[in-house]
């Protein structure tokens, strides 16, 4: 009995923190949360999120008092982490049903504009290599890593010794090849089933694009009498996450609908929709907005509709994520690079300038 030790809180925080890398920290954040989420998913790949999110609570659930609140954070942070390639979602097929797992990602580095690097992957149960802390290692809370050496070359070399793979940008962004919006909407309805089978599906619910793009949330119905026409729709199934799927919805029933998957794996299927998603909106009139306020040396770019991930890596990339004020996603850029990617979000997702 007397080797055992009752810790508090703050010495749990502390030594919690020094286990997976980081610096002490005096409150639970999301860079503790981030790394404790890589180290679970490495250690128990390959899993579902469900599990990964129940064995990160019963192990940080202690250290908040509300734990509602971590849920829902650990939640988001596990989908920041895919977004930003630290782990790989992945279809998996068990008895029909689809089924979505996380797998850790290679330690690997992206070499960015301005000399700085971004550390993606988890390199075993270090998580980071330690030795990258030499080189100004700053932790995000977008869950973004990102180390800002003196000497680019020498940071670089260490790195390739370490055994991290160097990723060109291009590769690390995996962005899809541009198309207008009018053809990506024809080959989603393109790929609909020619027989018509009306039926009613609990639980399936829908993108209503008549409603305003300003409050995403706000656009998911049930499915009504008054809906008629092509729909992104989300399905349940017997076991994991509702699937995407495109529908055509008339008299308050679903007439025929096809799943939404990506021809391309690197691309979740989500990802996928929103792109559909960003399409459609355009097509009718009432394209997505991106709000744009300048502010001395940066632009300030807010969203009101989800994004793709090989969106936010690219913004991520050039700029830094903040956290959202009455908006979905905002990220905060260089003022030199703000045309740019605006040009480009005008192209791959036709957004307009709010």
């Amino acid at each position: 009995m007397n080797n055992i030790k009752i810790l508090s809180r703050a010495d749990c925080l502390k030594y919690s923190s020094r286990s997976l890398g980081l610096p002490d920290l005096q409150k639970l954040d999301n860079a503790l949360i981030a790394q404790a989420l890589r180290r679970t998913v490495f250690i128990e790949a390959p899993c579902s999120i469900r599990t990964v999110c129940s064995l990160v609570m019963n192990s940080l659930g202690p250290l908040t008092d509300e734990p509602e609140n971590l849920k829902t954070l650990i939640y988001d942070i596990i989908d920041d982490l895919v977004n930003l390639g630290d782990l790989l979602e992945m279809r998996d097929e068990i008895a029909g049903e689809t089924n979505l797992i996380l797998r850790p990602a290679p330690p690997a580095f992206v070499l960015r504009r301005d000399g700085t690097f971004i550390i993606v992957g988890v390199a075993g149960d270090d998580v980071t290599p330690p030795q990258v802390n030499d080189f100004n290692l700053v932790y995000y809370p977008s869950g973004l890593r990102i180390l800002t050496p003196s000497n680019t070359q020498s940071c670089r070399q260490t790195l390739i010794d370490l055994g991290l793979i160097e990723l060109p940008m291009i590769t690390w962004l995996r962005a899809p090849v541009s198309i207008t919006a009018d053809k990506l909407v024809k080959s989603w309805i393109s790929r609909l089933p020619n027989d018509i089978h009306p039926e009613k599906i609990e639980n399936f619910e829908i993108i209503d694009i008549s409603n305003t793009t300003s409050y995403y949330k706000g656009r998911w119905q049930s499915i009504n009498e008054q809906h008629a026409g092509i729909y992104i729709a989300r399905r349940p199934q017997r076991y994991g996450a509702r699937l995407w799927c495109l529908a055509e919805i008339r008299d308050g029933l679903v007439q025929r609908f096809v799943d939404i998957h990506s021809g391309d794996a690197r691309f979740r299927d989500c990802d996928e929709a929103w792109r559909l998603l960003a399409a459609m909106d355009a097509l009718t009139g009432s394209p997505q907005q991106v709000r744009v306020v300048y502010e001395k040396e940066i632009t300030v770019l807010s969203f009101t509709s989800p994004l793709p991930s090989w969106a936010i890596r690219r913004l991520s990339l050039v700029g830094e994520r903040l956290k959202p004020h009455r908006a979905l996603l905002q990220f905060s850029l260089p003022l030199h690079n703000s045309e740019e990617e605006l040009h480009w979000l005008e192209e791959s997702l036709w957004l307009t300038r709010d």
